[in-house]
């Protein structure tokens, strides 16, 4: 059971605001924005709403969150929502909705793109969302 902690958005995305990659993808992926407003959080923020998503056992180091219509899918799921989602405009927006709208594909690929985003903060030094806590 999830409680509404969108706040009026209709999908609401928290991802991890100080990956770089994630932070590319964040800023290059174009939604489809017919179903209503779309929020991007960042988990490293301040905002309440993450430590109501917490308290529900969601730990945003394991995966994307995506909350959509008072539904939360994460990791693979919230990459096939995405993708379900997302427009065809541009290679990158090709590229996501060819592979990621199919949900075995998302589900094959998302644990070596979570592990990639592992790799890189500790390449970069970045240190892991749940130690903020």
């Amino acid at each position: 059971h999830v409680d509404d902690f969108t706040q009026g958005v209709m999908m609401l995305i928290i991802y991890d605001g100080a990956c770089p990659a994630c932070a590319a993808y964040q800023r290059h992926v174009r939604l489809q924005q017919a179903a209503g407003a779309v929020e991007w959080l960042s988990a490293r923020c301040d905002d309440a709403r993450l430590a109501q998503y917490q308290a529900q056992g969601y730990v945003f180091d394991q995966g994307l969150l995506v909350v959509l219509d008072h539904v939360v899918y994460v990791g693979a799921d919230a990459m096939h929502v995405l993708a379900c989602c997302s427009s065809r405009s541009g290679l990158m927006n090709r590229l996501h909705v060819g592979l990621f709208r199919r949900r075995w594909i998302a589900r094959l690929l998302y644990p070596i793109l979570r592990a990639g985003r592992a790799v890189l903060l500790w390449m970069l030094r970045i240190p892991p969302i749940q130690s903020r806590q």
